[in-house]
């Protein structure tokens, strides 16, 4: 099984040794808008974590994001439904940590602006800093970071070795705790936007929500 493993990995040593701002420019590329799509909506839904406590509720948001505008609108209510919302400068409602404002910064700009080259230079990243990991069944380009665990926290952006996509971002927000926003089970979905089909936020290594997401669908600019 061993031998399997290091087979697997093998293979993507060579393309590992490209400098860290290809690899980049390949995830901008693999995230980049199909024609006509200027900019496009989630519908999200999930639980998150209530206070300091293991106790969760359910949660749920509309977030729409826009080419060139560095930002994500964060809904309303539902209608019909009881769950907690957010709007723009509130962080905390219903005592379930709000989206903070690092995660909605983070987002925009891989998701509206497909510029993961100015997302790792705005978080600090360390480019001589590189090793291969596993996540999952996926092997990961880590860009930011070592193997060490001196480097557990450093800004780092963790991208598929097979078609480039973000996996995971590290970073931690200015006096805030360090954060870790994991993209998961990625899907183009009918509209042609690929975009993770669950999101995975932990604070300071404790799970804080997870979200899971509907195929993006395309809305006016």
């Amino acid at each position: 099984m061993a031998i399997v493993a290091i087979c697997a990995i093998a293979p993507a040593a060579s393309a590992w040794q490209l400098p860290a701002r290809h690899a980049l420019r390949r995830a901008s590329d693999a995230l980049r808008l199909p024609a006509g799509a200027d900019a496009f909506e989630w519908v999200l839904h999930g639980k998150a974590r209530v206070g300091s406590g293991e106790d969760s509720v359910a949660i749920g948001a509309r977030w729409r994001f826009a080419r060139s505008t560095h930002r994500a609108a964060v809904s309303h209510a539902w209608p019909g439904r009881s769950i907690p919302t957010w709007s723009r400068g509130e962080t905390r409602a219903a005592g379930v940590e709000a989206p903070t404002l690092a995660e909605m910064w983070v987002l925009p700009r891989l998701f509206a602006d497909a510029d993961a080259a100015t997302l790792a230079q705005q978080l600090g990243l360390d480019p001589e800093k590189r090793h291969l990991a596993l996540l999952g069944e996926h092997v990961a380009e880590v860009l930011g970071a070592t193997a060490t665990p001196e480097d557990r926290n450093a800004p780092q952006i963790w991208l598929s070795h097979t078609d480039h996509l973000p996996l995971r971002v590290v970073f931690r927000p200015a006096g805030g705790p360090p954060t870790r926003i994991d993209l998961l089970d990625w899907d183009a979905g009918a509209e042609g936007i690929r975009s993770p089909r669950r999101i995975v936020v932990h604070e300071a290594g404790r799970w804080v929500r997870t979200w899971e997401v509907e195929p993006a669908r395309r809305s006016a600019p």
